[in-house]
């Protein structure tokens, strides 16, 4: 882990502490529920760039929301019992990730090796 990102772990788990559990709980609920609403994510907020804004719909607004929820998860480390649920979902995820390409594997007919 590069230092930055030990910065940024830190002080997501800080302000984690600050927030406290029911503060990042909603925060998920409304990264999520201004996804599904289907309004226009800002990216300029976002990203701090000049850019115009990206339909919600979009691939690109999809992994923007898997960064912010990311970003709550690493805050809710700070408590052993949220970190624990983040856990879960993680694994949750992982598998069915690695499930859904062991399957797409199987089924894509093989390259010959020169």
């Amino acid at each position: 882990m590069s230092i930055l990102a030990l910065k940024d772990s830190l002080a997501l788990r800080k302000a984690g502490s600050v927030l406290g559990r029911a503060s990042l709980s909603e925060e998920v609920i409304r990264c999520v529920a201004e996804f599904n609403s289907g309004t226009k994510v800002p990216l300029r907020e976002l990203i701090r760039e000049k850019c115009d804004k990206v339909e919600v719909d979009s691939y690109v607004a999809a992994m923007i929301l898997a960064g912010r929820l990311k970003a709550i998860a690493q805050a809710a480390r700070f408590d052993d019992y949220w970190s624990e649920k983040v856990g879960i979902g993680y694994q949750w995820e992982l598998d069915r990730l690695l499930l859904i390409a062991r399957k797409s594997a199987t089924l894509k007919p093989e390259v010959a090796h020169a």
